[in-house]
């Protein structure tokens, strides 16, 4: 074989390596823009949930308001929602009739 067949080999050896390379490193770079653009998506939908969840619970916290403003058992001062001033004093929490009753 002849030094310009071997040298010939040699460049064509190191071009197929180099456009293997840019290649990898194309296909690389349009993956992680694809990842990219999947997260910035799924940050979007997560802030729109976000702000879905807390306007509802502003509206809960809100008909929670209007029912104890209804709730003629509601304690006026907030009172104790864990129940914890009933148990002490006898009763269940979900007893609300026991003060009437007595």
């Amino acid at each position: 074989m002849s030094t310009g067949a071997v040298i010939a080999i040699a460049i064509g050896a190191v071009l197929l390596v180099a456009l293997i390379a840019l290649l990898t490193v194309a296909g690389r770079r349009r993956r992680l823009e694809r990842r990219r653009a999947h997260a910035g998506e799924l940050r979007e939908e997560a802030q729109t949930r976000e702000v879905r969840a807390d306007r509802e619970r502003r509206y809960a916290r809100q008909l929670r308001e209007e029912a104890d403003g209804v709730d003629p058992d509601a304690p006026d001062d907030g009172g104790d929602p864990t129940g914890e001033e009933q148990v002490a004093a006898g009763r269940a929490p979900h007893d609300r009739g026991a003060e009437r009753d007595a």
